[in-house]
């Protein structure tokens, strides 16, 4: 059985912020948290960003954007807990933290990621 949280997986990151940004907008913000994470997520794996692994929760995918977006760090952590609550908990996710996820989203798919690991530089 579908529930109103579940996205179909051949939608992409554009699809899925849009769908999101529908839901906030139909007062189903747990829904738009929900889909604006999987948004970020599809976005990074279909530009290579991030290996998408079964069982990655939504705080591993948010530390491995931020490698690629250290500037985010904070916000993609915020949005990781948004995710937690609107998929995990009895409390629902508030318009304003659906809408900075979703925001957050557009800005990483135009942004340019900094892909300067310190690790892999070689003396």
């Amino acid at each position: 059985m579908e529930t109103a949280l579940d996205a179909e997986e051949s939608l992409s990151a554009a699809q899925l912020r849009t769908a999101a940004w529908e839901a906030i907008e139909a007062g189903r913000t747990d829904d738009a948290t929900v889909l604006a994470m999987r948004a970020l997520v599809c976005d990074l794996d279909e530009r290579t960003l991030l290996d998408v692994t079964d069982g990655m929760t939504a705080h591993e995918a948010a530390g491995a954007a931020a490698v690629p977006f250290p500037d985010l760090r904070s916000r993609l952590q915020l949005g990781a807990e948004a995710f937690d609550t609107a998929a995990y908990s009895f409390r629902t996710t508030g318009a304003k933290q659906a809408q900075d996820l979703v925001r957050l989203t557009e800005y990483i798919a135009e942004s340019s990621p900094d892909l300067t690991d310190p690790a892999q530089v070689t003396a």
